[in-house]
């Protein structure tokens, strides 16, 4: 998108040389990684495939911070910087998608989608991003006064165009239904709390919070603890319900895999919300138990002390290690998709062979397709076991 580049500071010549130093920093910082990572691929060790995330996503952060450091003097702190997905629950994949989430507190948005466009256009280059749907952002400007009249919706690039000023919320499809939700409110950081707890709902996985930057800390708490305060046996019980239903009892059909997004949506999307939905119903049954549990951090969840006294730590122990296994193996399918120059993205529509790739996995790791999946069915019989346990706490 073509834009004007018109502040003093940073100059744009400055931007460019501080871009072209940090990727090569990134590079020389990741390499070294990259190499364990590709050991890692060919036998399934869980500390040491744990260990190397985290040190591959601690370093994404430190970058990502290291950016939005150079835009300091236009952003003012007045932004909320916080990730979402994954990344809030330190459950990572080595190209996981980035959910960024910049919340502005000012009044003047003037000139912030420029930063915005040159923000994550940075992060892209020195992240080594390629394709579509890897840097999603969640961007709110929030401005004291705006009307209904002369509103323009731009479909293309998700961009809200109101009495000349430029509104960017790129959160997927629903856009459009945020903007009417916040537009009457305050623009304060109240209204933004109380729409995501109004839209969650029983869609909290959506909502697990990390923040980068630490001014407005206390804010973002505020908002997990009030949608905790929230939470009875009753909603509790409810998504327990829904959640064995859903994912746990369907199978899955390969046989209706005809293009990327299919096969995305059936061995990852699905799937990862099936991992989602379970750290959710663990945490509202912590919190029923009189316990303390923010955020769905699956780290966090699986050492809680309330959790352990009602759920055999065998069993989470497994649950636990079946949940990395299964990452570890989206890890081997994205890395052969590249390999196979597949663009592994639910909105990728090309025609795709399963057999086909069935044949490539073996050939790449020695080991069958099938045989490796089949971490997904161990995982949902722990996931019924803990679940069944849960739910005899209602009778």
């Amino acid at each position: 998108m073509n834009f004007i580049y018109n502040y003093d500071y940073p100059k744009f010549a400055n931007l460019m040389k501080f871009e072209k130093n940090l990727s090569k920093k990134y590079k020389n910082k990741i390499k070294k990684l990259e190499s364990l990572y590709n050991k890692e691929l060919l036998i399934f060790n869980l500390n040491n495939y744990v260990k190397l995330q985290d040190k591959k996503r601690k370093v994404n952060i430190k970058y990502i911070k290291k950016i939005f450091n150079y835009f300091k003097p236009i952003l003012n702190d007045d932004y909320i910087i916080f990730f979402h997905g994954s990344y809030s629950k330190d459950l990572t994949r080595w190209n996981s998608d980035i959910d960024l989430n910049m919340l502005s507190l000012n009044n003047s948005c003037n000139n912030d989608f420029v930063v915005e466009e040159l923000l994550f256009s940075i992060m892209y280059k020195v992240l080594g991003y390629k394709g579509r749907d890897k840097i999603h952002t969640m961007m709110i400007y929030l401005k004291e006064t705006i009307k209904e009249d002369n509103t323009i919706y731009s479909e293309k690039s998700n961009i809200i165009f109101s009495n000349n000023y430029k509104y960017h919320y790129s959160y997927r499809n629903n856009y459009k239904d945020v903007f009417f939700k916040l537009k009457n409110s305050s623009r304060s950081f109240s209204s933004f709390k109380n729409y995501i707890l109004s839209y969650m709902g029983t869609n909290e996985w959506e909502y697990s919070f990390k923040m980068l930057n630490h001014k407005n800390k206390n804010q973002l708490v505020d908002l997990l603890n009030t949608k905790d305060l929230l939470i009875s046996e009753e909603l509790f019980f409810s998504n327990l319900e829904k959640y064995y239903d859903k994912y746990l009892i369907q199978e899955e059909k390969f046989s209706d895999i005809k293009t990327v997004d299919n096969f995305n949506k059936l061995i990852k999307i699905n799937n990862l919300k099936s991992i989602y939905m379970l750290l959710l119903c663990l945490k509202q049954f912590i919190i029923i138990k009189k316990g303390k549990c923010l955020g769905l951090n699956i780290k966090k969840i699986f050492k809680n002390k309330t959790l352990k006294k009602y759920i055999d730590k065998k069993d989470l122990k497994q649950l636990n290690y079946y949940i990395y296994n299964y990452i570890w193996f989206l890890d081997k399918v994205e890395n052969l998709c590249n390999k196979l120059n597949i663009n592994f993205s639910s909105r990728e529509h090309s025609s795709f062979n399963i057999e086909k790739f069935k044949r490539s996995y073996y050939k790449i790791y020695k080991v069958t397709f099938d045989a490796d999946y089949e971490v997904y069915n161990k995982f949902k019989l722990y996931s019924k076991k803990i679940s069944e346990r849960m739910m005899n706490e209602n009778d």
